[in-house]
């Protein structure tokens, strides 16, 4: 039987976020002293245009290194994600076969709205205050793993990633794909898929996106509990614990 081959995307709102460290004078600044978004994304955006008349007066440098001039999603040590929002819904589209993964295939079949499964999300929240002494958490933890970030998002809007899934001539299953996502306090991103318990990296080949304005917070994120994509290793405890949840859906 001749193979098969079908595009997944996400929806059309989307973007770049990136998350990073900061110092902790520059976060205390944007904190407490009645600056808007829109002060603190001129005042970065002042380093990434080399333009020191769009600073905002008395405003810290981002990082430590006061030589360095960074564009916002160079600022981007803790998460780099690009992709749709996951409330966008998604769709399968059956395309041309082809075993080039590097192009828009052209379409042969209608598009097809679905709701697939998600396997897991990683939690990746930050708080505007700073961690206090509890009984899951000492001084020492605080010291070693809570970190000023800056959370910048890019909001786009147009085609994302696509996930191409090959069959041997049998139909797309919907029921077989499923996805990650990243959560944030700015929005959840999609991150990878899996057709048949396989991962399908995202391909961001013919990624086409407008500018629809920027967000961006600043806070405390604590390491210690973050959700590191490398935590969800194949074969590792998080993702068997995630594909034990998936066969009780598809059980129920």
């Amino acid at each position: 039987m001749a193979k098969r081959k079908f595009r997944i995307e996400g929806g059309h709102r989307g973007g770049e976020l990136t998350i990073g460290t900061v110092t902790k004078e520059f976060v205390e600044f944007f904190l407490n002293n009645d600056q808007t978004e829109n002060d603190l994304i001129t005042h970065l955006q002042s380093y990434e245009f080399e333009d020191p008349s769009m600073r905002i007066e008395g405003a810290p440098h981002p990082t430590a290194n006061k030589d360095y001039q960074p564009a916002w999603n160079d600022i981007d040590d803790i998460e780099h994600l690009n992709n749709a929002w996951i409330d966008g819904g998604f769709t399968v589209t059956e395309v041309k076969y082809s075993s080039d993964d590097d192009s828009f295939e052209e379409s042969i079949g209608e598009t097809v709205v679905f709701e697939p499964h998600q396997l897991y999300s990683r939690e990746a929240y930050h708080r505007s205050e700073m961690y206090e002494v509890t009984d899951h958490l000492s001084q020492a933890d605080i010291d070693e793993h809570v970190k000023p970030v800056l959370v910048y998002h890019s909001d786009e809007k147009g085609g994302f990633a696509a996930y191409y899934v090959e069959t041997d001539g049998e139909d797309f299953d919907p029921v077989k794909f499923c996805y990650s996502a990243t959560e944030t306090n700015i929005g959840d991103m999609l991150e990878c898929g899996y057709y048949d318990r396989v991962q399908i990296e995202p391909d961001y080949s013919c990624n086409e996106t407008d500018n629809k304005g920027f967000y961006v917070s600043v806070g405390y994120l604590n390491l210690k509990w973050h959700d590191f994509r490398e935590l969800y290793v194949e074969g590792g405890p998080r993702m068997v614990e995630s594909w034990d949840n998936y066969d009780e859906m598809l059980e129920y």
